[in-house]
């Protein structure tokens, strides 16, 4: 049976990770123990070690995606095993009440049979858009940076696995037309170069703006020595 290959949380207060590389492509063998990955924390950079060996029989998050704690990055298996098609992002439990609307591949009317007849005349609600929009594949950081933006995701072309919609495609998105007031000048000229934070560094800023609301003072005094 396939073993799912999660973020792990590697410290305290940990909360998402960057996966920076994969020491292991899709249909590879890796023992247990084995390297597996690098990713970067807000501390430190760690090569995560396989838990499971086998074949890696597929990749979720491809390098450079920045995802949150427990979501599955990988599966671990046979070679050839087939592989549950659930959103990585979706929650185990919302995923099984989709499963049981709607299964994939399956009608939505086999799971009502047991529902009581309704008129033909009468209005019925359809539920496979919900469930599809459900299934859109996006990583948790880029649907948060989506609705920051005010972007449809499900209007969206992913670049990372099977379609995955990931960070830099949000960013290469343009926002919802809004106000001329509300537009923000770029920078530019010659000469200028976006550098992406790392998460040592976000953290920095991050905690650089939380001390700005910690109470400060000053205090002066002379010693005779």
């Amino acid at each position: 049976m396939a073993t799912q290959v999660k973020l792990p949380r590697l410290g305290q207060g940990m909360d998402e990770g960057k996966v920076l590389q994969w020491l292991k492509a899709e249909g590879e063998t890796i023992d247990k123990g084995e390297e597996l990955y690098e990713v970067e924390t807000e501390k430190v950079n760690v090569e995560v070690e396989a838990p499971v060996g086998g074949t890696v029989l597929k990749v979720l998050v491809a390098a450079g995606e920045t995802v949150a704690i427990g979501t599955t990055l990988a599966w671990i298996g046979d070679a050839g095993e087939s592989v549950p098609d659930v959103d990585v992002d979706v929650d185990p439990a919302e995923a099984a009440r989709e499963s049981s609307v709607a299964p994939e591949g399956t009608s939505a009317i086999a799971d009502t049979s047991t529902a009581p007849a309704v008129a033909p005349s009468a209005p019925t609600t359809s539920v496979a858009p919900a469930a599809s929009s459900d299934r859109i594949k996006a990583s948790p950081l880029a649907r948060r940076m989506a609705s920051e933006k005010g972007l449809d995701l499900s209007a969206m072309t992913g670049s990372g696995p099977d379609g995955r919609i990931v960070a830099r495609d949000i960013e290469g998105a343009a926002p919802i037309a809004s106000a001329p007031a509300a537009a923000v000048p770029s920078p530019a000229g010659p000469g200028v170069e976006r550098v992406e934070l790392t998460s040592m560094r976000k953290t920095i800023a991050r905690r650089l703006g939380e001390a700005w609301s910690a109470p400060s003072f000053i205090l002066n005094r002379d010693v005779d020595m």
